[in-house]
């Protein structure tokens, strides 16, 4: 995390910030390490990874990427799992079990 400047002004930090959220970084890192991307796969129906209010967004993601240097910021990417759906839904292949998906998470 120190190679990738994650620790770059942690020192007066009052709580560690790994304490809590230590596998976040340590999945970051591996990701940037072998040159991907890191998805955040969530529920649009759940405020605890993106919510908004008026024009402000919160939810956990962007705290947690209030830590990350704009390089690495880059690389993390969100996706809700109602737009991987919808994605899905796209292509024929899938029709064969994606109803079965959708049910299994309360999407139908």
């Amino acid at each position: 995390m120190r190679k990738h400047g994650i620790t770059d002004g942690l020192e007066n930090e009052r709580l560690c910030i790994f304490t809590l959220h230590y596998q976040f970084f340590r999945e970051v890192i591996f990701s940037v390490e072998k040159n991907g991307t890191f998805v955040v796969l969530f529920d649009k129906r759940s405020p605890v990874f993106r919510c908004r209010a008026g024009e402000k967004e919160g939810g956990l993601l962007p705290f947690l990427l209030s830590y990350l240097p704009d390089s690495i910021k880059a690389k993390v990417v969100s996706l809700s799992m109602q737009e991987l759906v919808a994605q899905i839904e796209t292509r024929p292949a899938h029709h064969d079990w994606i109803f079965e998906f959708k049910r299994k998470y309360g999407m139908d």
